[in-house]
């Protein structure tokens, strides 16, 4: 069973975007210039620092689990990266920095027969421990001890949308249920039809409740994933009238601006946006340098297995087309720049890199699950997306029909 399949049968959506701090500056009435650039340098290094919490709790877990088979993930409002705990004696110590109000910890254990199962937790600064006791229900990490530790599902908000939207909710949870029983197209087309109606009927509560900080973190973090591909629209309108701007200024808060925005002004035909990076030797790359010539941008993480399944058609297309033709560009989510380096020695990818560890690029993107590829025009447009073209064969057949091969013989129409 995979995480995909793991995150359905835990009957809630597992992608927090998070924190949210007062990013107004003190506005000082300079004596001189001088001094005024001294304090203002300052008091900018003071924001940044009181903008990132640091993290340090303590993971412990009975001597019925094996820690070998935990999966540890953090997201602080931008990309959900692994962490790496080190155990002894079935004891770890978590360190992050966070720059999100709460982080969403997920915690996954392959148990008998590598189910896997799963837990999600807030946390900020002032966590102190989480302590899994063995536990007699279908879940291991069912029985556990916490200080300082928020439970998303057991919260009385999460309480009050289920209790507005009970009809819709328990369809959800049927076919939930059914889809961890019988993962196939059937009740996996169930389960996301039953979720969007629940996400839509969520939305109805939370626009009367949007100055609860609570209901602006699930809208950010549950409902805008569920509903970013159809509702588009209506996501951005409630996103800038339900919620007050302190919230809508947090960090998680620009970040699902940049989502929505995204979502909204780049489909299919429009120009794609213009950014400007350095690869991973400091060259400049841009969407503006590669203008002329087809562009593939393809968003992964070495972590990521679906992302490392791409890497043979990505090696069949180099060594089919000329640079001079096609320039494919591997934008990595990676926080780890080694392990990227090792990544790409050990698929011998020999094509453009870039490491894009902030979210801000991949937010201009729409943010969409990685791996997420975008095959674009000579003329500077969208011409593919596998959030919504469906397979390679688009790419293959787009290429084929316009530029000539590595030989460079023209392909015929």
């Amino acid at each position: 069973m995979n995480i995909f399949h793991a995150l359905a049968s835990l009957r809630f959506s597992l992608a927090a975007k998070i924190k949210s701090r007062n990013n107004g500056f003190i506005k000082l009435k300079p004596f001189y210039y001088m001094a005024k650039c001294f304090l203002t340098t300052l008091i900018l290094m003071m924001h940044v620092m009181l903008s990132a919490s640091d993290i340090k709790m303590t993971l412990a877990f009975s001597k019925e689990f094996n820690t070998d088979n935990l999966q540890i993930t953090l997201d602080d409002g931008g990309v959900n990266v692994p962490l790496q705990v080190v155990f002894k004696n079935n004891t770890g110590v978590l360190k992050a920095t966070i720059k999100s109000t709460y982080a969403s910890l997920l915690i996954f254990y392959a148990g008998a027969g590598k189910q896997l199962s799963g837990r999600q937790f807030l946390i900020d600064s002032s966590a102190e421990y989480i302590k899994f006791e063995k536990s007699f229900q279908e879940n291991p990490l069912s029985n556990y001890r916490l200080k300082n530790v928020y439970v998303f599902y057991k919260s009385p908000e999460m309480k009050a949308l289920e209790n507005f939207g009970k009809m819709e909710y328990e369809a959800m949870i049927k076919a939930s249920d059914e889809y961890a029983l019988v993962a196939n197209d059937s009740t996996l087309a169930a389960l996301i039809r039953t979720g969007r109606t629940n996400a839509l009927k969520n939305l109805e509560y939370i626009k009367l409740h949007g100055n609860n900080y609570w209901y602006f973190w699930f809208f950010c973090s549950d409902i805008v994933g569920r509903l970013q591909k159809t509702h588009q629209l209506e996501l951005y309108e409630i996103f800038n009238t339900a919620f007050p701007e302190k919230f809508k200024n947090s960090y998680e808060g620009q970040n699902t601006k940049k989502l929505l925005i995204g979502s909204i002004g780049f489909k299919h035909g429009d120009p794609v946006p213009d950014f400007s990076e350095k690869d991973i030797y400091g060259n400049p790359v841009s969407a503006q340098m590669n203008r002329g010539k087809y562009m593939l941008i393809c968003f992964w993480a070495t972590w990521c297995s679906p992302c490392v399944e791409e890497i043979p058609f990505l090696k069949k297309l180099r060594s089919q087309y000329r640079k001079e033709d096609l320039e494919i560009i591997s934008i990595s989510v990676d926080r780890d720049s080694l392990a990227l380096i090792k990544g790409i020695e050990k698929y011998q990818m020999n094509w453009t890199h870039v490491l894009s560890a902030n979210t801000n690029l991949k937010m201009l993107f729409g943010n969409k699950p990685i791996p997420g590829v975008y095959l674009v025009s000579p003329a500077g447009t969208l011409q593919f997306s596998n959030w919504t073209d469906g397979d390679h064969g688009i790419i293959e057949k787009i290429l084929k029909e316009n530029i000539a091969g590595a030989s460079g013989e023209k392909n015929s129409r």
